[in-house]
């Protein structure tokens, strides 16, 4: 059901089906189900509802809860199927993004690189439910498994020792070496945490490989990739003054004077003494400025003519 809004470019991450007593937890699941899809609850965008009809002919009611905006970087979304003459709710939460790595790479090479990050978006509920795993795990041969403790601390290390990498190859401004560092390393981290504490590393890993990612496509002039890079830390912790730094800096080089000086303002408000902050946005002023007199100039060239 959930590869109804899965998009026929995109790679796509997936947590394993858990089973959850619709009124367990205070009730979540049953306020979200009972929500009509015309009134998206909290933290959801939008809400699509459907039936389909299980292997013993019966109906089984879905509920598809989109968490992203609509022209996000990144799209995520919780399914939710109601099993038929129960209580039990069957919870899945899914990432998708454009195709990253090479096509012929292992599908679990080409994860999506943002799935370690939808966690904050999620909301501590139904993250305890699905990505900590604290309800019963359906066998899903199909889909993505947890990975064990020794495991997911090798993925740690491995990352880390990648993003080290590609730290190295930046400061030697081999930037697009570092790059595929950081781009293999935020493809290790899509997994599904098997405790808090492993949670916490990998989301760490995650937002500096994404940040280290935007630092290599802003001095490859990919203003673009900088500026998808940098949202999709942004949209789950608004608070990176890094990727706030780099967005604006790309925003800059883009003429959007706008959103450069938006994104060093809110970067300011959160690190008030960063030098290189106030630095930004007096440039951003100043560039705004000499553009907007050189389209005075044109204008009134024009009108002289």
């Amino acid at each position: 059901m959930s590869a109804l809004l899965l998009p026929t470019a995109a790679n796509w991450g997936r947590t394993p089906l858990v089973r959850v007593d619709r009124h367990a937890h205070g009730g979540v699941l049953d306020g979200l189900l009972n929500h009509s899809p015309h009134q998206p609850p909290n933290r959801c965008t939008a809400v699509m509802a459907g039936r389909v009809v299980d292997g013993d002919d019966r109906p089984v009611e879905i509920r598809t809860l989109l968490l992203t905006p609509f022209d996000g970087p990144f799209v995520a979304w919780i399914v939710l199927c109601i099993c038929p003459d129960t209580t039990t709710v069957l919870v899945r939460v899914v990432t998708s993004e454009p195709p990253v790595g090479d096509p012929s790479a292992a599908f679990k090479d080409r994860r999506p690189a943002t799935a370690p990050l939808v966690g904050g978006l999620v909301g501590s509920t139904i993250a305890d439910m699905v990505v900590i795993q604290q309800e019963e795990v359906i066998e899903d041969k199909d889909g993505d498994s947890e990975e064990g403790e020794g495991e997911a601390k090798q993925r740690l290390d491995e990352a880390e020792a990648c993003k080290h990498q590609g730290n190295t190859s930046f400061q030697s401004r081999q930037c697009e070496d570092a790059l595929r560092h950081y781009t293999k390393a935020a493809r290790l981290l899509a997994f599904v945490a098997s405790s808090p504490a492993i949670e916490e590393e990998r989301d760490r890993l995650a937002t500096k490989c994404k940040v280290n990612e935007a630092a290599c496509y802003l001095e490859l002039k990919d203003y673009a990739m900088t500026i998808r890079r940098c949202t999709e830390v942004l949209a789950v912790d608004p608070h990176v003054v890094k990727a706030l730094y780099r967005r604006a800096r790309a925003h800059l080089e883009c003429k959007d004077f706008g959103e450069a000086k938006r994104d060093v303002i809110r970067a300011l408000d959160i690190a008030p003494n960063d030098t290189e902050l106030s630095k930004l946005l007096r440039e951003v002023k100043k560039m705004q400025a000499d553009e907007e007199a050189k389209e005075r100039r044109k204008l009134k060239a024009f009108f002289e003519a």
